[in-house]
């Protein structure tokens, strides 16, 4: 009887065992198996959100001007791009129907895409700026040049401006005005501010400055009542400084409205009136790679993956 119980209690203890290894062994089964459908979950995941990416790097390649022989025909403005040099030419104040068009035709665009934004089981939602038009308030739009981290805005039909997030990309700052017949203008009197010059400077570009080069020039050969003389203005100026020039009228018959650049952050120009041409050229240190629409928001979402990306103004 002894023996008999002894063998009794081992077969009970070998059965215990390999009760406890096969539990342990689905144990190991299920881990495996919900750790394989994370990893399946994940890969989808990781796979939608490229997908998702590709999407919104799409549909921002639209917003992307590097062709001015056709981009210059929907923007309120021309720009050229040669190699580290970047100009801008304006009509101001702008012809108000220009800005009108292009606010139309990123409105349209918006509709567009969220109306077939069915891209693969993604939600598109893109936001832009909306006028009066639109049902919005937004009076501002700009664009962004890249390597140099500039921004180009337009406020309204009478101010644009420039300004930088990289103060070590722009070397010179160049602004050309042309002031056209036949408009009434009576321009006799450029006034100059700058903080370390007296009077309108006349400093050639000195390489050994690392100071910004400024360089203006009026031209108003063509203007019938404007008497400018010093129409050629050139300094290195600091870029935090307030510096200014006027063109303006003086005495009592005057009828143009005064002509401002500001140099602070980098250049404004402002004018309200009869029109003038207005070329604005950057140099920098590095080739001009992108130009492009910046005033916008898009996001890519998968509902069914919980995945989203969004890309920033």
């Amino acid at each position: 009887m002894p023996l008999l119980k002894k063998r009794h209690n081992r077969g009970f203890l070998f059965s215990v065992i390999v009760m406890l290894f096969i539990i342990l062994l689905m144990q190991v089964y299920e881990i495996s198996s919900y750790n394989r459908i994370l990893l399946e979950k994940s890969k989808a995941k990781i796979k939608a959100l490229e997908n998702s990416v590709k999407i919104t790097r799409s549909i921002s390649n639209n917003f992307y001007y590097n062709n001015p022989a056709i981009d210059n025909r929907i923007l309120p403005f021309s720009f050229n791009i040669d190699k580290n040099i970047f100009d801008i030419n304006v009509e101001l104040p702008i012809n108000k129907n220009r800005i009108l068009t292009y606010y139309d035709l990123i409105n349209s665009y918006e509709i567009f895409l969220e109306k077939g934004s069915n891209y693969l089981g993604y939600i598109i939602d893109i936001n832009v700026p909306k006028n009066a038009d639109w049902n919005g308030n937004d009076k501002k739009i700009y664009f962004t040049i890249e390597p140099i981290c500039t921004n180009f805005f337009i406020e309204d039909e009478n101010k644009i401006w420039l300004e930088e997030c990289n103060e070590d990309k722009i070397k010179k700052v160049g602004v050309k005005i042309k002031i056209p017949a036949g408009l009434g203008h009576d321009f006799n009197n450029i006034q100059c501010t700058f903080q370390e010059y007296t009077g309108c400077p006349q400093e050639d570009y000195n390489t050994q400055k690392r100071d910004l080069y400024f360089y203006l020039e009026v031209d108003s050969s063509e203007c019938e009542k404007c008497f400018l003389s010093n129409n050629i203005i050139k300094a290195h100026i600091k870029k935090e400084q307030e510096n200014k020039v006027v063109i303006n009228c003086l005495g009592n018959d005057c009828t143009s409205d005064r002509i401002e650049i500001l140099l602070n952050p980098l250049i404004i120009v402002k004018q309200k009136e009869n029109e003038i041409l207005v070329n604005i050229s950057l140099e920098s240190d590095v080739n001009i790679d992108n130009f492009y629409f910046a005033s916008y928001e898009i996001y890519s979402k998968n509902p069914m993956l919980e995945v989203e990306t969004k890309k920033d103004k």
